[in-house]
């Protein structure tokens, strides 16, 4: 019996944090089953159904925000209860499509290891062209850290000023 157990707390935690081979945390593209692109049913399927829809682009200032939203049909999907993510679709060929996941826990990284509670000087060490600026998100100082593709979509490590370490990861594409 205790082997049993022993082998499926093994099997659960392999599934649920990847090893290097299978970094969950794809810069410019993706936080674990989540993809820059897919359409409004596509995220629900993975993470179920969302615990807020926020239809007002406006009322958004934090720093995976900043120049982004300008499309009214953009949405904000909140999963907060279950896994601390958050989704921004706007319209693209006519559907709604994700382009902003923000990842708020720990446990996935890129495939250099970086993801939620890694040092900043982890941050510039394995990502060297990465450009730090501070923002004021909630009254509080936060440094966004991008990492940007030649198409635009970026990579973002907001840093706590605070503990100096990873407190979200933001793929993000141009709205």
């Amino acid at each position: 019996m205790r082997r049993f157990v022993a082998v499926s707390l093994l099997l659960v935690c392999a599934l649920i944090f990847p090893g290097p081979g299978g970094a969950a945390i794809q810069l410019y593209r993706s936080i674990g089953h989540v993809r820059l692109g897919m359409t409004m049913p596509q995220p629900q399927r993975v993470l179920g159904k969302p615990d807020g829809v926020d239809r007002d682009p406006g009322v958004h200032k934090g720093p995976q925000f900043t120049g982004f939203i300008k499309d009214p049909s953009y949405r904000l999907l909140e999963y907060h209860t279950r896994s601390l993510y958050t989704i921004g679709m706007a319209k693209r060929a006519g559907k709604l499509r994700v382009v902003l996941i923000a990842y708020y826990l720990r446990g996935q990284k890129t495939p250099a290891g970086i993801g939620v509670g890694s040092p900043y000087s982890d941050v510039r060490l394995k990502y060297p062209r990465i450009r730090c600026a501070p923002l004021l998100v909630l009254g509080t100082y936060v440094d966004e850290c991008v990492l940007r593709s030649p198409r635009g979509r970026e990579t973002v490590f907001e840093i706590d000023k605070l503990k100096f370490e990873v407190e979200a990861v933001v793929i993000r594409d141009r709205v």
